[in-house]
């Protein structure tokens, strides 16, 4: 009788002190979410200046490959290339302008090795042609482990606002003109 009390005592005080210690592990600490971004999140440019965005990705493991969308306002914005770096070697892009859409997928293959980390799936330079808002939208977004299968992970968009250069009348800024006096 008196090893099953202490049987007993010894699980009991283990328990103790594994919700203790779950209980002290700092939430932060327990796990890291992947997430896919737009940098810088805030663009501000004026028309006809040309700007460069990154989509990213950032906390993921095994990554081993990702179809990625985003979209943007052709009514403001003109991409002019998709390019690197690439977090996976080489991915496929396609930029379909009359609907405002980039489409950047890769997926690897055996025997590659899966990314874990953080890194820049590719920079994308936009030339700002109207005054305006815009989002740029990753509205679908697949990042896919080893056996093809989905990574959780969040999205977080961008905004662009393009203004009117004041100093040009034909972006809608104000010309001023100023009569000086001739003295003879």
């Amino acid at each position: 009788m008196g090893y099953t009390c202490m049987k007993t005592a010894l699980i009991s005080i283990l328990l103790s002190v594994t919700l203790v210690l779950a209980f002290m592990v700092p939430a932060g600490v327990a796990s890291l979410e992947t997430r896919v971004y737009v940098d810088p999140s805030e663009t501000l440019v004026l028309v006809g200046e040309t700007f460069v965005i990154y989509v990213k990705i950032a906390d993921v493991i095994n990554l081993y490959g990702y179809d990625i969308w985003l979209r943007y306002d052709t009514s403001i914005l003109d991409v002019l290339s998709v390019g690197p770096p690439h977090m996976l070697p080489e991915p496929m892009i396609e930029i379909i302008e009359p609907e405002g859409i980039i489409h950047i997928y890769k997926i690897l293959f055996p025997p590659a090795m899966p990314i874990s980390g953080s890194g820049t799936v590719a920079s994308i330079t936009f030339n700002a042609t109207a005054p305006g808002n815009c989002i740029l939208d990753l509205f679908s977004v697949t990042l896919y482990d080893p056996n093809y299968i989905s990574i959780p992970h969040s999205c977080m968009d961008g905004s662009v606002t393009v203004e009117a250069d004041m100093s040009d009348p034909s972006t809608g800024g104000i010309a001023i003109l100023v009569a000086v006096p001739i003295w003879l």
